[in-house]
């Protein structure tokens, strides 16, 4: 599959939290989008890509009908943080779903597409609320595994006949 700004990790993990939580497009989006903190109450969620971290790496070949393939695998584990916020309770009250959305039939779906798999519990959930001006901003970041196989294919080219003669003369 080749990678593209429609199927990177943080995206398709976005769109499924989206799906779960009947989000609309101005209250979702992916880390760095030169997005402003809304003014109005209710759920917004942004989610990022902190570090990856290779742990394999291979080559293997498949013959088919069409030729030689070459598929190269590169398995990677993703760390992705999804930032909850909301000026009204939202934040809090649905925190749990945004760790549901990972387990409907949708998001099972569509991770089996991507090749990815996630931890279903997070590794961390911290609180990072803070003022923000003269009111409170209730914000909370979810950190989770992500598994995911990267695999590229190429034809590879193959040589059965040669068009030359070879002569021996002594």
């Amino acid at each position: 599959m080749t990678v593209t700004a429609d199927n990177i990790t943080p995206k398709i993990i976005l769109d499924m939290i989206k799906n779960q939580l009947n989000l609309e497009e101005n209250q979702a989006w992916v880390y760095n989008q030169r997005q402003t903190i809304p003014k109005e109450d209710g759920l917004f969620v942004v989610v990022g890509l902190d570090s990856v971290r290779v742990y394999g790496n291979n080559t293997y070949y498949d013959d088919d009908s069409m030729g030689l393939e070459e598929k190269v695998g590169t398995w990677v584990l993703e760390h992705i943080s999804i930032n909850l916020f909301s000026r009204d309770y939202s934040a809090i009250m649905r925190q749990a779903e945004v760790l549901a959305s990972f387990v409907s039939t949708y998001s099972q779906q569509v991770a089996f597409a991507y090749a990815l798999r996630f931890g279903k519990i997070p590794s961390t959930f911290v609180d990072r609320s803070s003022r923000e001006g003269t009111s409170i901003l209730y914000r909370f970041v979810i950190s989770i595994p992500v598994y995911r196989c990267y695999v590229t294919v190429k034809p590879v080219a193959y040589f059965d006949n040669f068009s030359h003669t070879i002569t021996n003369n002594p």
